[in-house]
């Protein structure tokens, strides 16, 4: 990774639906690395989840948003003010094209196939590895992202590979596969990061 430019780290917001598994690989690296380039200052969920109350282990800022509000893009704005970065990690809603924009190659996804494959609306979760078994592929694995107006259609950062067993079942597959997605959203992240500051030095 290339030397840190701002004297400070990184402020990264983490938005979540889900148990916070990935979360948690994000902030323990934030909080167990010398000099971490980055702090995970808040974690926002689109409903009621175990992540956040996994994030409030680590003293961090949690707030539980309505995503079936009429404002709630408006409300993910405001509660992602005086952020560096933005993380999904198991995040099940559709950010709005004014975030997107606001966040030029600070947001990051972590998906679970090795995209392009079983990319796009409807494809998370258990649908991914249900369809990886379905289609007989070889190897699966999983994708960290920036994330643009398509869906799932960002510049790959990261990719981890694992081959796919013939006993395997969706369940099995998620569970080889999710380990692996805790490396690859933090190295993506990294990445991010020496990128930016790449831009900054030139």
């Amino acid at each position: 990774m290339s030397e840190i430019v701002h004297n400070t780290p990184f402020k990264v917001a983490i938005l979540t639906s889900g148990n916070g598994t990935n979360m948690e690989a994000v902030v323990r690296y934030s909080l167990e690395t010398k000099e971490s380039p980055y702090i995970v200052t808040k974690v926002l969920s689109d409903r009621p989840c175990k992540a956040l109350a996994r994030a409030e282990q680590y003293g961090i800022k949690t707030r539980e948003l309505d995503r079936r509000a009429d404002d709630f893009q408006d409300q993910l704005g405001e509660g992602l003010k005086e952020v560096d970065f933005i993380v999904l990690a198991g995040y099940l809603s559709i950010l709005g094209p004014q975030l997107i924009k606001a966040f030029p190659n600070r947001i990051l996804n972590i998906h679970p196939s090795l995209l392009p494959k079983y990319g796009g609306m409807g494809m998370y979760g258990m649908n991914v590895h249900e369809a990886v078994l379905a289609n007989g592929e070889t190897e699966s694995g999983c994708s960290c992202h920036l994330v643009n107006e398509k869906v799932d259609q960002g510049r790959v950062l990261v990719q981890k590979k694992v081959a796919v067993k013939p006993d395997d079942t969706p369940a099995s597959l998620r569970d080889r596969i999710l380990p692996l997605e805790h490396i690859c959203l933090v190295e993506g992240l990294l990445i991010a990061i020496a990128e930016m500051n790449q831009e900054s030095i030139q």
